[in-house]
């Protein structure tokens, strides 16, 4: 039921004009009071299980920090749809190095809707760390998976990365992760209906 209502705030939300986005995150947040937050989980991105995380930023949070411009994130790792060629790369066949891919979507304050971007994910030598990245030079992230089941997305040594665009120079490419409060987010894990129209 909380997760169907994430759906819905996250259908609204997307529907927003630029200039209500904010005061349509405070009466969401307000009404709905946070996310469907699951247990916690494995510590890294599996090749066996898909994986949502969200957030949406409260009214209180944004007042605090003005000049954050992202309203709202979700990433979704759902290798259950993945055809038999990227999960034979995700699970490391043929001696390549096993990468997970994944979905970033952002909701930015001056936007007509939500982003999103496909993203590919190397583990490093710790189970729940990984670096993210976008194809065709489109920049990196670090993604840490914690204990208690949320992740956090950090963009502070890699200068962001483009949303949209990187490869097939299909409209102009946005840079995101490059602002200086717009560079560490933490995301919750939630269930996989709040990552609904993601692929």
């Amino acid at each position: 039921m909380i997760g169907q209502s994430i759906d819905r705030i996250w259908g609204r939300m997307r529907r927003l004009p630029a200039f209500s986005a904010v005061l349509g995150l405070a009466v969401f947040c307000s009404s709905f009071g946070g996310f469907a937050i699951q247990s916690a989980g494995a510590a890294g991105l599996e090749s066996t299980r898909d994986q949502c995380f969200t957030r949406i930023y409260s009214a209180g949070h944004l007042a605090k920090n003005p000049r954050q411009q992202t309203l709202a994130m979700r990433f979704v790792h759902r290798p259950s749809a993945y055809s038999a060629e990227e999960r034979a790369l995700s699970e490391g066949q043929g001696g390549r190095t096993a990468e997970q891919i994944a979905w970033l979507e952002v909701l930015q304050k001056q936007a007509f809707g939500p982003v999103s971007q496909l993203v590919v994910c190397q583990a490093s030598s710790m189970p729940e760390r990984f670096t993210c990245g976008v194809e065709c030079d489109g920049g990196r992230f670090q993604l840490r998976l914690k204990a208690n089941g949320s992740v956090l997305l950090d963009f502070r040594q890699r200068g962001g990365i483009t949303l949209s665009g990187a490869c097939d120079g299909g409209g102009k490419p946005i840079l995101f992760g490059n602002g200086k409060d717009d560079q560490l987010f933490r995301l919750d894990v939630s269930a996989m209906s709040a990552c609904n129209g993601l692929p």
